[in-house]
């Protein structure tokens, strides 16, 4: 398949342009580890889409597909966390999500060691390209006030919420469940879900 015509490249290019990137690599492990997410026809739709939510009817005329299966493709890619839905002007909206933080993080459930393997050889050759990405992605912006420096990090067995008192001060806590395959060697992956 060229890679011109193939999905799996248009779609990498399409979430390197984005502000979060996805730098290629010398082997194309960007590209398997996209093909182990993605159908091809997902991947296809996926690079075709906008990050500003757009209705199913929006995307199909734009791109001249037929509605009922255009709707159906993106609710379906919505449900396996490939793309983003919310709420749009005239009904649900669908839109491109970054691969880090978004589609990655969105695998959680369906992790096989297969995915963990491609992601660590995609990880193991883009890590210094990422890191050259600016502005950095994961950080703190302070605007008009400093950061104090007195954060405690602690152990999730440590963690207690009460009913009683709900927010002790704290503006948000969110929880995610891990979901990790129990067989296979995933020794090197370390998981922290609050």
């Amino acid at each position: 398949m060229s890679t011109e015509h193939n999905p799996y490249n248009r779609l990498a290019e399409r979430l390197d342009a984005l502000p979060n990137g996805f730098p290629p690599t010398d082997d194309g492990s960007e590209l398997r580890l996209l093909a182990s997410i993605f159908s091809a026809e997902e991947a296809d739709l996926a690079a075709q889409l906008r990050v500003n939510l757009e209705t199913a009817d929006e995307i199909a005329r734009r791109l001249g597909t037929d509605h009922d299966s255009t709707r159906q493709t993106l609710k379906n890619m919505a449900r396996k966390g490939l793309i983003r839905a919310g709420k749009a002007e005239g009904g649900l909206g669908y839109g491109l999500l970054p691969f880090v933080v978004g589609i990655y993080e969105n695998q959680i459930g369906s992790f096989t060691k297969e995915l963990a393997e491609l992601f660590e050889q995609y990880y193991q050759q883009s890590f210094t390209k990422m890191l050259a990405i600016q502005p950095a992605i994961h950080r703190v912006v302070p605007v008009g006030e400093s950061i104090k420096m007195d954060m405690q990090v602690a152990h999730m067995n440590q963690l207690q919420v009460s009913s009683k008192e709900p927010n002790h001060g704290a503006c948000r806590i969110a929880y995610a469940d891990c979901k990790l395959p129990t067989s296979g060697n995933l020794a090197n992956i370390l998981w922290i879900c609050v």
